[in-house]
């Protein structure tokens, strides 16, 4: 090779030899960078000539490439270390498959079905009966996206695919007690990233497929009456369901969303959905997932079960109902009405067709009434206990990236949960208690006696009513104005205006999404007073066996006297 100086050895060799009075820029810096590293002549040289092989070693690689006639060497497919386990008879080490682990031996090749131990603890673990099991699993196979596990699937390098069953054993197990993916690689010796390709596809899958088959509106009007004969009997005829709003935690946020999903609720991010269940704890419909700042009336907005019942008539004309109305001295009469409500509490807008209960009484009835009503709307806070009970990665966490990951787990969660309401039958209509109260706490011709509401009114509410003349008021000065909407009961003749207004022509009864929440709600009140007194009113159950207990109140007599 050609020797050349290439740094200046002295700084009058960097002057420029076109221009002598000035200084070459470039020959300085190498004449510096001599002097700093001590390098001489030879290690320059040494240092170029690397270079410019290493140069043409990737010009001699790109052209080989460009090279149709050339075929590249095969990358070399790197493999996870794999896992070992020693013979019994031989003692010789081999590799470990998933046909050696006990879910393969227990749940896949061998399950003992008639072992009581044995279907108590695959319940206990995977949240469902095996025979449930057996049937979800038909769905994912006959599915095809699932259909790269099915039973003649190889993988690229010509292997038989894993078994499907221990892959939704994993899934449910993911879900149902937020295990991690090392966990389930652990219990089944399949990779942590076959096990994640499959949970995504799962519930991709149950988010649509899965979420549209269980989780739906009532198919016509009877189907609807059919699903809320609880709410009919307990006095709430027309009442379909109840709905509230619940928060789920997110473990991977992306910091730019962190305070926007952050609410009072819980310590971490996550998102809130609101749902509508009937009172067997049946998902008739979920939103999908919104930040945890937002409140129960911005939800509603986005909630198109609740705008449909509102802005709409949900079944027409078919889904009738009737109250009674009239005074204590009158003849009591029925009164037809068109379109469902539901039961919520006071955080929603003042919907008619979403009738919460009252924050101040006036009124024993409207009292009984409201309390009645908060008992019963629990049946959707029931709800979520039951699935963030079932389902502990929504008590946990989802540590899945992104929401879209987050709504889909919720939705399989709500697909799932309506599926093992039906898998162990407990969607059938419930019996009812008859005679809530006894026959001995029954007056003359079915009516409860005046004093009867002392079995029942709660302590801290009951020293503060009078019938039909308590005014709240502690200080002497009136009664003000900020007591809320329910504190004030339309008149006649307002409730006949909006009536008239509210009327369908066609059918002559009364459309309860045209009226106000006011009025509608007076009428609920009189009706459900009426059917008190009347002892009509059931407290619904399961087996018709269990009443709610009943508290022996000591009633003030000087009150009482009062009043």
């Amino acid at each position: 090779m050609e020797t050349r100086s290439f740094a200046p050895t002295s700084l009058f060799q960097c002057f420029d030899s076109d221009d002598e009075s000035r200084i070459d820029v470039l020959k300085y810096m190498a004449y510096k960078r001599s002097i700093q590293h001590e390098l001489d002549e030879e290690d320059y040289l040494v240092i170029i000539a690397a270079c410019e092989a290493e140069a043409a070693a990737e010009a001699q690689l790109q052209s080989e490439l460009n090279d149709p006639n050339t075929t590249a060497a095969p990358r070399k497919r790197q493999c996870r270390e794999k896992r070992v386990i020693r013979e019994r008879t031989t003692g010789k080490m081999r590799q470990m498959t998933y046909t050696d682990t006990p879910w393969y031996k227990n749940y896949v090749l061998s399950p003992n079905l008639s072992s009581k131990k044995f279907n108590k603890k695959f319940r206990r673990r995977f949240r469902c009966r095996y025979s449930s099991f057996e049937k979800h699993l038909q769905e994912v196979k006959d599915h095809p996206l699932f259909q790269t596990w099915s039973e003649n699937s190889r993988d690229c390098c010509g292997n038989k695919a894993v078994p499907i069953e221990l892959l939704l054993l994993g899934a449910l197990r993911y879900i149902g007690r937020g295990w991690c993916l090392d966990d389930l690689e652990e219990q089944t010796c399949i990779g942590e990233e076959t096990h994640r390709r499959f949970i995504h596809i799962y519930i991709t899958w149950g988010a649509s497929t899965l979420h549209g088959k269980y989780v739906r509106f009532p198919k016509d009007a009877e189907e609807a009456k059919e699903w809320s004969a609880e709410y009919t009997r307990a006095g709430f005829p027309g009442c379909v369901s109840s709905g509230d709003a619940t928060h789920v935690g997110m473990l991977k946020c992306l910091y730019k969303l962190k305070q926007y999903n952050m609410s009072y609720k819980l310590d971490m991010p996550s998102r809130t959905y609101n749902i509508h269940v009937t009172h067997r704890r049946r998902i008739l419909y979920t939103t999908t997932g919104h930040p945890a700042r937002w409140n129960d009336k911005t939800l509603q907005l986005y909630d198109d079960y609740a705008k449909q019942m509102y802005q709409s008539s949900m079944f027409g004309d078919a889904f009738t109902f009737t109250l009674w109305e009239g005074k204590e001295n009158e003849v009591k009469k029925e009164v037809l009405y068109e379109g469902p409500w539901e039961i919520v509490d006071n955080g929603y807008l003042s919907w008619s067709t979403m009738v919460p209960p009252s924050k101040y009484y006036r009124t024993y009835s409207e009292m009984r009434f409201s309390k009645w009503i908060e008992s019963l709307r629990k049946d959707v806070e029931c709800t979520f206990g039951i699935m963030k009970g079932r389902f502990r990665i929504l008590k946990t966490g989802i540590p899945l990236h992104g929401v879209q990951a987050c709504d889909k787990i919720w939705k399989t969660c709500c697909a799932m949960h309506n599926f093992l309401l039906e898998e162990d039958e407990l969607d059938r209509p419930w019996e009812v208690s008859r005679n809530l109260f006894g026959q001995d706490y029954l007056g003359a011709d079915g009516w409860h006696e005046a004093g009867d509401v002392n079995k029942y009114l709660d302590v801290s509410t009951q020293n503060d009513l009078v019938e039909a003349q308590d005014n709240f008021d502690a200080s002497g000065m009136g009664v003000g104005t900020d007591v809320g909407q329910a504190t004030s009961t339309p008149t006649s003749s307002v409730l006949e205006e909006h009536e008239a207004d509210a009327i369908n022509p066609l059918s002559g009864a009364i459309l309860v999404r045209k009226l106000d929440l006011a009025t509608f709600k007076a009428k609920l009140i009189n009706h459900f007073h009426i059917m008190w007194k009347q002892n009509r009113v059931e407290w619904p159950s399961r087996d018709g066996r269990n009443p709610p207990p009943q508290q022996i109140v000591h009633h003030n007599n000087s009150r009482s006297s009062s009043s």
